[in-house]
């Protein structure tokens, strides 16, 4: 049970630095002087990403090891985090 809820705490956390991030994406884009600083910001957001979905896998074989324990609030929580992150991305490619 601890191993999961540290597990959700460090996605919760991924997660606030992508939206963080995807923010400050949002007011630089426009601006050709920063594009080294974006640049960065969207490999920072790729590896983010990609410790999001390490993290989901982790917590998936968790799962598998002990299926028994349910923590819903928490996921919950991760899910509609998960959401409004991808509708931000999607406003944000528009």
């Amino acid at each position: 049970m601890e191993v999961r809820k540290q597990l959700l705490d460090k996605m919760n956390d991924t997660l606030d630095k992508l939206i963080e991030n995807r923010h400050l994406i949002k007011q630089i884009i426009s601006d050709p002087c920063l594009k080294v600083e974006l640049t960065a910001l969207e490999k920072t957001q790729e590896s983010l990403l990609a410790r999001l979905a390490h993290l989901h896998t982790y917590l998936q074989e968790q799962k598998k090891i002990s299926p028994k324990v349910r923590l819903a609030h928490p996921k919950k929580r991760y899910r509609s985090r998960v959401q409004r992150l991808s509708k931000t991305k999607q406003v944000a490619t528009l």
